[in-house]
């Protein structure tokens, strides 16, 4: 009895596997290897955040910096992107001295002119910046000792 089944499952099989002469027509057309052939894609222009400014690296460290930053009694930097890849750093340093300055990416500092000297912020902690009411802060920006900025 099972012989006579066989052949009967066999041609059920076959008759549900969909695969007719269209099909192996259409496989003969494949090229070798039965690679189907590359969909003919356009060439997409970058989205508005792609965009980087000439000279600029995307995913610098510095990057990450832009924003406002705070110290203590009026002591103020805001770090601003320009389009050549550089950055406005607009900062008051002390009660009487404030300006803005144009700052470079330097690996993991922005470097920037400033009374005559180079200066150069960088990361570090409330503890970096020699001020004790910076102190407990771990998210900061100094220049020297005296001198820093930190996120809330």
């Amino acid at each position: 009895m099972i012989r006579s089944l066989f052949p009967a499952a066999l041609l059920l099989l076959a008759a549900c596997s969909g695969a007719s002469q269209n099909d192996a027509a259409a496989a003969d057309a494949l090229p070798p290897g039965n690679a189907l052939p590359p969909p003919d894609i356009e060439e997409v222009p970058p989205s508005e955040t792609e965009v980087v400014g000439e000279g600029a690296q995307a995913g610098r460290p510095t990057d990450d910096w832009i924003g406002r930053w705070v110290g203590v009694e009026g002591m103020v930097l805001n770090v601003a992107a320009r389009p050549d890849g550089d950055y406005d750093l607009a900062m008051t340093w002390s009660l009487d001295d404030s300006g803005t300055f144009v700052g470079r990416a330097d690996g993991d500092s922005i470097a920037f002119e400033r009374g005559g000297q180079t200066l150069r912020l960088r990361p570090g902690t409330g503890a970096d910046t020699g001020l004790k009411w910076l102190e407990g802060k771990r998210d900061c920006l100094y220049v020297a000792a005296g001198e820093g900025y930190c996120r809330d």
